[in-house]
């Protein structure tokens, strides 16, 4: 101990007391890794600038030669449909369509064949397209494959190569689907060799032993610059057809025919059917850069080692008193630490030991709410998951019936009931994420208004009638007189619904479900009472809590994400009414009271006749079309903006109903100029976005109301009526 004693305080004389910082300072100027790092990584930077140069030249080229390929395939088809308006065409004059071609004389130089196909496939004539003489017929198999492919895509421009043939024959179709006035359909088709495509290639490969390909849908040479004859008809490797993926451009580093590795950009034409593959071989690229990475790792080698050497020398001063710290820690006696950071250090350790143990409590218990969220979070998934297949799966079925079955068959109106049942139960279980969502956020806007509950209970609970006869069941209703509240009729439906179906769904087979309406104390009471199992003690006070639900099999007959007794709850609470729950082995109840209110004056409604739809979207405008005029409605269309403000103001229809995301300029534009130019009629929002911004901004622009899509005719039609 002398001797420690005796050392410690030579030691102490030879080097002052300092601050860390100034020890590490000393450090960092003694090591010189800093400018080795910086050195190296631009080094790398150079080497991986270069190959993005290089690939981006790759991809410029393949952009290039993809569009002369398209040009080419452009003016095919245009010169096809340029045949195409014949008189004798359109008469369904074929003879005298053929000898007008043949009067023609040669056709387009790079077409060796002309060739019509009627609308079962069958070759009508075939004209050479030099000379324009019967050329020697085309095989059967070729013709055949010309019909498979235009029969896969009948309104489709027709691309077709011919490859699995003796090398002269190999060759491409372009087909141009026809249609006459009269109804008939054709097919006119050009034949070109592959030496056309291989000449648009010619002169296009890039420096370095590089060369350009063109290949089909199935990704086989149709042209290559680089050993045409070797490699014409073969497909690409399967590693460069998976590296390309469904990606219309990009570029890679991928094996090429014939052995090596080589960086290629592709350029897909004509939504995949064909593409331009621009190569240069790996080789040398890669060389260069294995040399600058090999000098990179010796300079970077060199450097770290001379940094090192002199650091050590300089951190025995900082390492020999955190030694010393370490030995304090462990309750031998303390010493004097001449590095000043150090000894304020040994008093943080100090400090912390004694939060040790409250910081590992917490996070245990920050471990178990993570993980009681992450199972939350796989429960609902795998809930929604079911909760969305099983009407997917009903809408699919009654898709196929309605696409065999006559349309006036009972499958038929069958299915089309399942598909509108179906259709809502989707559109419900949205409009409940999308609810409980703004309810929670308090971002919910009502539309209030003077409702009779009595008509508003029972149609809640006619709509419920065909589940509650599927499970064999009694659904009554015990009205009361006419009752009157200021509410949301949709959100009030809403709750209605959720209460009848979850007693409906938790009740067995050959139980009953009552709805009362009551009204007492300025109040409208409802209960829905039933008759199943009643709900578990431990459920119970969980019940209006958000996923919460009870002990279910496998089938998840009931169904649900959990969602409605939450979401009725809190709708209840923003009309100012409250909900309760009992249960007992006898059954459950739910007790619905909401503020009454007095019966509305009565008003004379306008009558309304015409109706303006504008949506930009071709199918929801012939279906909305379609819904007004059985309603009985006269139906005037427009498909973007310029056109609806036209039809607006030219038609004046009584209502106009408005999408928000036209082309030309959107649906807010339209009220703008509908209203300076002296529209007086209702204009109505339908758009995808239903946020609470959304929906104001439209009441704010001129709407009268705003609806989401897709579009519930139970909302839309009384807004139509109430005129």
């Amino acid at each position: 101990m002398p001797g420690k004693a005796l050392q410690s305080s030579l030691s102490r004389r030879r080097w002052p007391s300092a601050t860390l910082r100034t020890y590490l300072v000393a450090v960092i100027l003694c090591a010189t890794l800093p400018l080795a790092l910086l050195m190296s990584l631009r080094i790398v930077a150079d080497g991986k600038q270069q190959r993005e140069l290089t690939a981006a030249g790759l991809r410029s080229t393949a952009r290039a030669v993809a569009a002369v390929v398209e040009r080419e395939l452009a003016a095919t088809g245009d010169g096809l449909r340029m045949l195409a308006q014949s008189d004798t065409l359109q008469r369904l004059d074929i003879n005298g369509f053929e000898q007008w071609l043949r009067a023609r004389g040669p056709l387009r130089p790079n077409w060796g064949r002309l060739a019509l196909l009627d609308a079962d496939g069958r070759l009508v004539f075939e004209i050479d397209g030099v000379s324009n003489r019967s050329p020697v017929p085309t095989a059967p198999t070729e013709i055949a494959a010309l019909a498979a492919a235009w029969s896969a895509k009948p309104q489709a421009e027709v691309l077709l190569s011919v490859l699995d043939v003796a090398a002269p024959e190999r060759a491409t179709w372009i087909g141009m689907p026809l249609g006459t006035p009269e109804g008939a359909r054709y097919l006119l088709a050009a034949r070109l060799g592959l030496d056309v495509w291989q000449a648009l290639l010619q002169g296009a490969a890039p420096d370095g032993g590089g060369y350009v390909s063109l290949v089909d849908k199935d990704r086989r040479v149709l042209a290559r610059t680089l050993d045409f004859e070797r490699f014409a008809g073969q497909a690409l490797p399967a590693s460069a057809v998976a590296g390309m993926g469904q990606e219309p451009s990009g570029s890679q580093k991928t094996t090429q025919l014939g052995g090596g590795e080589s960086y290629v950009a592709w350029q897909l034409l004509r939504a995949g059917e064909w593409g331009i593959g621009v190569n240069v071989p790996a080789a040398g690229i890669d060389a260069a850069q294995k040399s600058a990475a090999l000098w990179t790792f010796f300079v970077a080698a060199t450097c770290l080692l001379l940094g090192v050497t002199l650091s050590l020398l300089v951190a025995r001063r900082v390492t020999t008193p955190l030694r010393r710290l370490l030995h304090t820690l462990d309750d031998e006696p303390r010493e004097r630490i001449a590095v000043t950071e150090i000894a304020l250090l040994r008093d943080a350790f100090e400090r912390a030991e004694h939060a040790r143990d409250v910081l590992a409590a917490r996070e245990q218990i920050a471990l178990h709410e993570a993980q009681a969220a992450s199972r939350a979070k796989d429960d609902l998934l795998s809930m929604l998951g079911h909760e969305l297949r099983n009407p997917l799966n009903a809408i699919v079925t009654s898709a196929e019936v309605l696409r065999a079955a006559a349309p006036e068959s009972t499958m038929a109106a069958n299915a089309r009931a399942v598909l509108a049942r179906q259709t809502r139960k989707l559109t419900q279980l949205v409009d409940d994420l999308a609810d409980i969502g703004q309810v929670m956020s308090g971002n919910l806007l009502l539309a209030r208004q003077p409702i009779e509950l009595r008509a508003l209970v029972d149609a809640s609970v006619s709509a419920a009638q065909p589940l509650a006869q599927q499970r064999r069941q009694q659904l009554g209703f015990d009205p009361a007189p006419a009752v009157w509240i200021d509410a949301d009729a949709r959100r009030i439906g809403q709750v209605m619904t959720h209460l009848i179906e979850n007693a409906v769904k938790h009740t067995p087979a050959g139980g009953s479900v009552t709805v009362r309406l009551l009204a007492a104390d300025g109040e409208a009471r409802i209960c829905v009472e039933d008759n199943g199992a009643g709900i578990s003690a431990d459920l119970m006070p969980r019940i209006f809590d958000a996923f919460v639900q009870g002990e279910r099999g496998l089938d998840r007959a009931s169904g649900g994400l959990g969602l409605g007794l939450p979401l009725v709850k809190k709708l209840v609470e923003l009309h100012g009414g409250s909900v309760q729950a009992s249960s007992s082995p006898q059954g459950s109840v739910f007790e619905l009271r909401l503020p009454a209110t007095t019966a509305p004056q009565s008003t004379t409604l306008a009558v309304v006749h015409r109706i303006g739809v504008i949506d930009d979207n071709p199918d929801a405008l012939a279906s909305m079309r379609a819904m007004l005029e059985l309603e009985g409605y006269a139906v005037d269309v427009a498909a973007d903006g310029p056109a609806g403000v036209a039809m607006v103001l030219d038609d004046r229809p009584d209502i106009a109903l408005v999408d928000i995301g036209l082309p030309g300029f959107d649906g807010y534009e339209v009220a703008r100029r509908c209203r300076a130019g002296g529209y007086k009629g209702r204009l109505i929002a339908i758009s995808g976005y239903g946020q609470v911004h959304d929906q104001g901004r439209s009441l704010t622009e001129g709407f009268e109301a705003h609806l989401v899509k897709p579009i519930d005719s139970e909302r839309l039609l009384p807004l139509l009526r109430r005129g």
